[in-house]
């Protein structure tokens, strides 16, 4: 069963703009009377210039994030262009069997099968238009399959403390529950994401939307597009 989550990221720090995850969380009653009504059975907001947590319910319960696991995604993306081991203007070929596989299946970019995007490319149809061929491509790309990455983004998870966090995939498509997370390790990782790669993070997050080829789409975030 799918469950509603909101995790939203107050950022105050200047050039910064809110994010939008997902999960349920409780506050003050300073907090509380300023929120509208929160369905959602997970929730968090976080004001990551203080740290301060302003409202908060179930933090700590695990849920299957689906596409919120692309935050993770770039995460690892971002510490490998940092590292000198990815550069942003690489290209990186379509394999035949990810065509297959990933070819207009869910949030897409709708790479053709002989596309060479460029890292840049691959991780705006990411961040932008959640889209699950960029993240299996990037991922092939970057490190050789799928599984070397999602070892990465494991590794980086535990680097960060995520200790209830777990990754089997890139893009979060369904693995029968082996992906989860908690909206307390999402708002870690959000935070290490802004922190830590600041200018990746602007210059790739916050885009009202993306064009690939003739094809444009709005930013999947409802913050910034629809």
């Amino acid at each position: 069963m799918r469950v509603k989550v909101l995790v939203v990221l107050a950022i105050v720090s200047a050039g910064m703009v809110p994010v939008r995850a997902a999960a349920p969380v409780v506050g003050t009653k300073s907090a509380t009377a300023a929120m509208p009504q929160i369905d959602a059975p997970i929730a968090l907001l976080i004001d990551v210039g203080s740290g301060r947590t302003l409202y908060a319910r179930d933090i700590h319960r695990r849920f299957v994030p689906a596409s919120i696991t692309k935050i993770m995604t770039s995460y690892v993306a971002f510490d490998l262009l940092t590292k000198g081991k990815l550069r942003i203007d690489q290209r990186i070929s379509m394999r035949p069997e990810t065509f297959r596989e990933w070819h207009n299946v869910g949030s897409t970019m709708f790479l053709p099968a002989d596309a060479q995007p460029t890292v840049a490319e691959l991780i705006e149809g990411i961040v932008a238009v959640s889209a699950n061929d960029a993240c299996v491509v990037l991922a092939e790309g970057a490190v050789g399959s799928v599984p070397a990455f999602t070892k990465l983004m494991n590794q980086a998870a535990e680097e960060l403390g995520m200790r209830d966090s777990h990754f089997n995939t890139p893009n979060g498509w369904m693995d029968e529950g082996q992906t989860y997370v908690t909206a307390a390790d999402l708002a870690t990782l959000s935070s290490a994401l802004m922190t830590r790669f600041p200018d990746l993070y602007r210059r790739f997050y916050g885009h009202a939307e993306m064009t690939w080829g003739d094809i444009t789409q709005p930013n999947h975030n409802p913050l910034y597009g629809r």
